[in-house]
């Protein structure tokens, strides 16, 4: 198939790009290199690259404690927060795939997302669970071996996430940020 749009492509970008390591990896390289750098800015609630970094790697050991496998599809149902960063990087480095859906969108659209991408597990904020709960049963992924299931929901809670300047008491909000999900990601060979 004709690619018609490399007619009009400017010359000095490249029509293919060669992926060197995921997006995620990236955030753990700062990391390493500037750990106390700021990584994100969330109404006053600075996160640090190291932080970042912890709780990715936890959102991506909790994803795989679910049953992740390389390559599933996972919708993240949320808006802009500190919580979707880290539920898309966690994703990556999980070997999955972000599928990320509207927050406005009504129990029918979502029915169609998660049916038509495929999604095994959904992230999402306790507040717009409502819709989420509405098709729970009327969203059925289909597993390779073993039949038809519903997906899997995990949800978080923006509450969590300090809004004013002098809170820094990391202990009590970032634990509570991904409840329940096993310590530091430890098995990399696991991804590739």
């Amino acid at each position: 198939m004709e690619k018609r749009w490399y007619k009009v492509w400017p010359m000095w970008v490249p029509k293919q790009i060669e992926v060197e390591k995921p997006v995620s990896e990236y955030v753990r390289e700062w990391a390493d290199r500037t750990p106390e750098a700021t990584a994100m800015n969330f109404y006053g609630r600075i996160f640090t690259y190291y932080e970042m970094n912890e709780m990715i790697d936890r959102m991506a050991n909790g994803l795989i404690g679910l049953g992740l496998k390389k390559g599933d599809r996972v919708a993240i149902h949320m808006d802009n927060c500190p919580q979707f960063v880290v539920s898309y990087f966690g994703i990556q480095r999980a070997g999955g795939i972000a599928v990320p859906l509207n927050p406005m969108f009504k129990h029918t659209e979502l029915e169609y997302e998660i049916n038509d991408a495929g999604a095994t597990i959904l992230i999402g904020v306790d507040y717009l669970y409502s819709e989420v709960e509405r098709i729970r049963t009327k969203t059925i992924v289909l597993y390779n071996f073993g039949g038809p299931k519903y997906f899997n929901c995990l949800l978080l809670s923006l509450s969590c996430v300090p809004t004013y300047p002098n809170q820094h008491d990391s202990t009590a909000c970032d634990h509570r940020f991904v409840k329940g999900l096993p310590p530091r990601y430890s098995n990399p060979s696991r991804i590739s």
